[in-house]
């Protein structure tokens, strides 16, 4: 079988990605604003700088490039960049324009460079005076070509003055023949001197032509074919440039430190990362109201009124549709919902699953179990003089504190006023009758609980109850309290069965055109 090829990465990967993004913008957008602004400060207070180029074309014979190899003429072309660069060209420079200035001084600002595809040379030179910056430029042009002229005189007197004293010699050797064959008068005297003529005159021709290849072997020869021109405007500081790169230097220093910043955050700020972190599902993704038109600044809400057909309904409407799944497959009457820390929305959770049960024509009762801070009364407007906390001190039955709602099929029992020892009373609560006489008030019994890691209750209550449901603030709870409430939970003997993830940014909205929690 042949390898599959590689996959992209999962659309809900690219989800989250860009979740991480928008949730850390500011980030990205604060280091990318200051990275710009930094540029702009810094080119700003940059002083202008003027860049003229010359240009010198070099000639290499056969034999100083190679027989024309691409690559030997590439490497004598970067011999002769360092040449330019030389303090022995620099030097011609100084005293050429009568600088007062030492030659490494001019190195700084020179600047050589090959054109590609041809034996030209650019000589470029900076400076804050335009005028300077071309007066220089050609100046190290002139003095290369003149550097180059003087080096290839010297290369070719050294190789051709012994052939210069040879050529002489053999001259005078044939003056001196032409003279005595004048005079001569033997036949074998004449044959002879002619012979030594011929002679004497191919040794002159082959010195001569040995002259001729002496002179053109390793010389270089160098033409200014572009003189520099005064620049018109400055080389730096180059705005565009700047700006540009500060602004792609800031973009992604921003995503690495948003992509940073969401590894070191502990926080669980995805269904996913809680299924995988907690190994049971997720029952519903519910948006935080708080986040949206300031619904839900001063405490819980219900999903009636304004929030009748929001993203919120339907988030708590998914999560009692889950719930009855799980009913058909195993009992579920007694579900305790709570979270690992307080400020979650465990109570706001725990009502609005509720209503959403009721609304499927199931009986409710929601029993208000968090004694320490109850609240599940003022969502009902409902009077907490009399309550759970009424029944288990033996004041009133259970009957009596049962209360109906405007909501079918709901009811509601207040926690009650406030006692001394709530966790006696919880043991209390579960160690009597009271979760058995729920039962049979409504199909759905649903505890509202403290959190785990604050008190006790919460591991108390679970192992009485037939499930448990862990609400979940993606922007304040951490993995390591998910993790430890659960680890809690299980030693106390509770089933877990899902979690509610409540979220930040989600995207629910867009599928309501209009938005009734908007009125």
């Amino acid at each position: 079988m042949s390898a599959s090829p590689p996959r992209g990465p999962a659309p809900q990967e690219v989800r989250e990605y860009l979740g991480v993004l928008r949730a850390r913008k500011w980030t990205v957008l604060r280091v990318t604003a200051a990275a710009v602004a930094v540029a702009a400060v810094f080119t700003a207070f940059q002083k202008p700088v003027y860049q003229a180029t010359a240009q010198v074309l070099v000639t290499f014979t056969s034999t100083s490039a190679g027989s024309g190899a691409k690559n030997e003429a590439l490497g004598a072309l970067n011999t002769e960049k360092t040449i330019v660069q030389s303090p022995t060209v620099a030097a011609g420079v100084v005293q050429e324009l009568g600088l007062r200035v030492p030659a490494s001084t001019l190195d700084n600002h020179l600047q050589v460079d090959v054109v590609s595809g041809a034996t030209v040379l650019n000589i470029r030179y900076s400076d804050q005076s335009p005028d300077t910056a071309a007066r220089i430029a050609n100046a190290f042009a002139d003095a290369y070509v003149v550097f180059k002229k003087d080096q290839a005189q010297r290369a070719v007197g050294a190789s051709t003055d012994p052939l210069h004293q040879a050529i002489a010699s053999v001259q005078a050797q044939l003056a001196k023949v032409e003279t005595t064959l004048a005079s001569a008068s033997s036949k074998g005297t004449i044959q002879a001197l002619r012979n030594r003529r011929v002679s004497l005159a191919s040794t002159l021709v082959d010195l001569q032509a040995r002259l001729a290849e002496a002179e053109l072997a390793n010389a270089t020869s160098a033409q200014v074919i572009k003189e520099a021109a005064v620049p018109s405007a400055p080389a730096s500081p180059n705005w565009p440039r700047n700006v540009l790169g500060a602004l792609a230097m800031g973009l992604a220093l921003g995503v690495a430190l948003a992509f940073t910043g969401e590894a070191v955050d502990d926080r669980v700020k995805s269904h996913r990362q809680l299924e995988e972190m907690s190994g049971v599902p997720t029952l519903a993704s519910i948006p935080s109201a708080k986040a949206r038109h300031g619904l839900g600044e001063h405490g819980p809400y219900l999903i009636e009124g304004k929030l009748e057909q929001g993203p919120v309904t339907e988030a708590y409407r998914t999560m009692a549709a889950n719930i009855l799944h799980l009913a058909s497959q195993e009992e579920l009457h007694a579900l305790m919902v709570t979270s690992a820390v307080a400020g979650e929305g465990k109570t706001a959770a725990a009502a609005n699953l509720a209503v959403a049960l009721a609304r499927l024509d199931r009986l409710i009762c929601l029993v208000d179990l968090d004694f320490r801070a109850p609240t599940v009364h003022e969502l009902f407007g409902l009077d907490n003089q009399i309550g759970l906390t009424t029944v288990l001190s033996n004041a009133r039955p259970l009957e009596a504190v049962i209360n109906g709602t405007e909501i079918e099929n709901l009811f509601v029992i207040p926690a009650g006023p406030p006692i001394a020892d709530p966790a006696e009373l919880v043991a209390r609560f579960r160690d009597g009758t009271y979760l058995k006489q729920l039962r049979k008030v409504g199909a759905f019994v649903i505890l509202d609980s403290p959190p785990v890691l604050d008190v006790a209750d919460s591991s108390i209550l679970a192992p009485a109850t037939d499930g448990v449901v862990l609400v979940v603030d993606g922007e304040l709870a951490t993995r390591r309290e998910v993790r430890d409430a659960m680890e809690q939970l299980r030693n106390a003997g509770a089933k877990i069965r899902g979690t509610a993830h409540r979220e930040v940014g989600t995207g629910l909205a867009a599928y309501y055109p209009h938005e009734p929690w908007k009125d």
